[in-house]
């Protein structure tokens, strides 16, 4: 997997007291890595409203159905979806009326990018009309992993030029701390090219880690 790193640090206020006779320093350091985006995740919503529940019960579950041969029909595994359970609730309009409507949301991945437009054309030709797509990866592991690797070996580094100008050594890490952020679409090469569509024009996502390092101080 290709990564790109983007690396900074953030030095807070070094902290000096005494915590059963030690000294302490804390610094943070967060690492970007971007991964291509591999992942098309499409989020589909869909319900029936009724006046009889029963009814809007066996409605939902005729579109469930539609969605379920989409399914087969573009061989999606069932590692590559997810789901709510169907919901129903009552409303009333403004003439009093009271009806009942149900509700589902299902996330389907898509990994081979030639399925996008005819998998929306599918859903849109078996009534599905409410549902959106973005890029995402399943490499998250794996990048969170070499994240946080390199945000402690920033820490590391950063911490140690601290202590020599203090005149002090470098201890052991008494604590750490981690944070990751949500992912975000990454634009992809700055290549000049005339893409078929913009699906094929490369995309990566960006994942960033964070790590509060706590070092002790030494004389």
């Amino acid at each position: 997997m290709k990564k790109h790193y983007i690396a900074f640090w953030l030095l807070l206020p070094i902290l000096l007291f005494a915590q059963e006779n030690k000294s302490t320093i804390s610094i943070r350091a967060v690492s970007e890595i971007l991964v291509p985006a591999n992942v098309i995740a499409f989020n589909i919503y869909f319900g029936q409203e009724e006046k009889d529940p029963q009814l809007a019960f066996e409605k939902h579950k005729e579109l469930e159905k539609r969605l379920l041969k989409i399914i087969k029909k573009f061989e999606i595994p069932d590692t590559s979806i997810n789901y709510s359970l169907i919901s129903i609730s009552k409303s009333k309009q403004k003439n009093n009326t009271n009806f009942f409507k149900t509700s589902q949301s299902v996330v389907i991945s898509l990994t081979n990018f030639d399925k996008y437009y005819p998998f929306q054309l599918a859903l849109l030709k078996n009534g599905f009309y409410e549902f959106n797509a973005r890029f995402s990866t399943n490499r998250v592991f794996e990048a969170r992993k070499q994240g946080y690797k390199r945000s402690l070996e920033i820490a590391k580094n950063n911490a140690l030029e601290i202590a020599k100008s203090l005149n002090r050594k470098l201890g052991p890490i008494i604590n750490i701390k981690t944070s990751v952020n949500n992912l975000e679409k990454y634009g992809g090469s700055s290549a000049i090219r005339i893409p078929s569509s913009f699906v094929s024009i490369k995309q990566n996502i960006k994942i960033l880690t964070q790590v509060m390092v706590e070092f002790e101080l030494k004389e």
